[in-house]
């Protein structure tokens, strides 16, 4: 007889209603996506998790679940799920010495090799595939908390609203922790303002790993000490997303309206580092850095860093800003830029997926099929965002307002909100002059820049346009 348990490492959840089970692995980073009976073992393992648990008892389970009448085949079927489950470090036996002893399991050392396909969807899942699962679903997958607004930078190009002095308390987030994992959540992302600005931000970490939940942290790195760096990187991050916008202190300085700032995020990389952390460098690209991103980049490569540029700056929420004046979108360099994988995120990506593809299935339309191609974006479907006050949105920068945690129960909000069910009714053919545009078929549509300015949905700006319809032709161009 043994106990079965997961490993420490391990983070996982149960869809019983689609079939589904999604595991990850803090050490490796990896997701495994696995489905019908093989979730319903794994679900069972989480039940009974530390209880003695043997081949028979589950497989009678499933037999009275799935109505199967072949108990040998089911039994070697859960024998070898568990095997790969063992294989992958996913959870782990306690041998017990009595007179009930499960033979069955001796079986499992040594491991066999063999693991029935159908059950297990993929061994290790891309992003992409857990958000065609939890989009298609509705699960709301990833939840950013602002933990604060305040923020120790005054960046330009900010399109956060007026800094208050709100900020989220513990009690209260760890209620909301247990609605989120009652429908699914897997993934707490912490923002702000600057979320390390919380005075309790180690507790709001230490909850979210008590409670089984994956974090990941976007901040600007500027109050990232040594001793901060050891805490954070105690409990096991997916990610630290760190804004770098050049360089060199001049023009990063300039951009943050705070002097040092840079000399800090540098020192921020560098304690991340020395705890085995390779953060990711996040650079919004405005006329203020224009011209420094070249270097920007070449610094990151010689660091190993990832470095994502983002040139798309949004209308800001304060009314003293005029953020969307800094785009660079006009700049003479900006479609040879563009043309660079290494800045062009979205275009980087197509052209990994069609490296990937077999050569008779290496054409635009196959190599950028949607979620959903009537969806927008996953914002609302498998994520949203949630701000000191306890409102939430679809995401951070498209602030409509559906709910209040305080006010409403978030399954009451995520299943009845009619402004968010609204919202998920908006599809890519409401947006007229996308109707005819060729760019349609992959474009990264985002309302959230024309919904900023006039508060409208279903209208796109002209940054957005010119995005994607340049890096449309730089595809066709090569040939894609």
């Amino acid at each position: 007889m043994y106990k079965i348990s997961l490993n420490e490492n391990i983070v996982s959840r149960h869809y019983k209603n689609i079939d589904c089970s999604i595991y990850y692995n803090k050490k490796s980073k990896r997701f495994i996506i696995l489905k019908d009976v093989a979730s319903t073992v794994c679900r069972l393992i989480t039940k009974f998790e530390n209880e003695t648990l043997s081949i028979k008892k589950i497989s009678g389970v499933i037999r009275k679940e799935f109505n199967c009448p072949k108990k040998s085949i089911l039994e070697k079927d859960i024998l070898a799920i568990i095997n790969f489950l063992y294989q992958k470090n996913l959870i782990k036996l306690s041998s017990l010495k009595d007179n009930n002893h499960d033979s069955s399991f001796t079986n499992l050392i040594p491991l066999k090799k063999q693991t029935p396909k159908d059950y297990i969807k993929n061994v290790f899942s891309t992003p992409d595939e857990i958000s065609h699962i939890t989009n298609n679903h509705r699960i709301p997958f990833t939840v950013t908390f602002e933990l604060t607004n305040k923020c120790p930078l005054n960046c330009i190009h900010c399109y956060y609203p007026n800094h208050q002095k709100a900020q989220w308390d513990i009690e209260k987030f760890g209620h909301v922790l247990d609605e989120l994992k009652e429908l699914g959540t897997m993934l707490i992302g912490f923002s702000g303002g600057e979320c390390l600005l919380h005075p309790d931000i180690e507790r709001f970490l230490a909850l979210s790993q008590e409670k089984n939940f994956i974090t990941c942290l976007l901040t600007n790195g500027v109050l990232i000490t040594r001793e901060k760096a050891k805490m954070i990187a105690s409990y096991q991050p997916r990610n630290i997303q760190l804004s770098l916008y050049a360089a060199d202190a001049e023009t990063h300085d300039h951009i943050t309206q705070i002097k040092g700032s840079f000399e800090k995020t540098l020192k921020a990389i560098e304690y991340l580092r020395e705890e085995g952390i390779n953060p990711d460098i996040a650079c919004s690209v405005m006329k203020n850095n224009f011209h420094a991103i070249q270097d920007l980049l070449t610094w990151c490569q010689s660091k190993n860093l990832t470095c994502t540029f983002n040139f798309r700056i949004f209308p800001s929420y304060n009314s003293e800003k005029k953020s969307e004046q800094l785009n660079c979108l006009k700049e003479p360099q900006i479609k040879s830029i563009l043309s660079n994988e290494n800045f062009n995120w979205r275009l980087k990506r197509i052209l990994s997926k069609r490296r990937n593809l077999i050569p008779d299935k290496s054409n635009i339309e196959k190599i950028m099929i949607r979620r959903n191609s009537k969806k927008i974006c996953s914002g609302g479907f498998s994520t949203f965002c949630i701000n000191p006050e306890g409102d939430v949105f679809p995401c951070s920068v498209l602030r409509l307002k559906v709910g209040n945690v305080f006010k409403s129960s978030l399954k009451d909000i995520w299943n009845h909100s009619k402004i968010l069910k609204e919202w998920r009714n908006i599809t890519i053919d409401d947006f007229q002059k996308c109707k005819k545009c060729n760019a349609v078929a992959f474009c990264d549509i985002c309302p959230a820049a024309e919904f900023i300015k006039t508060g409208k949905l279903k209208m796109i700006d002209d940054q957005t346009c010119f995005l994607e319809k340049t890096t449309y032709q730089i595809l066709k161009d090569l040939g894609v």
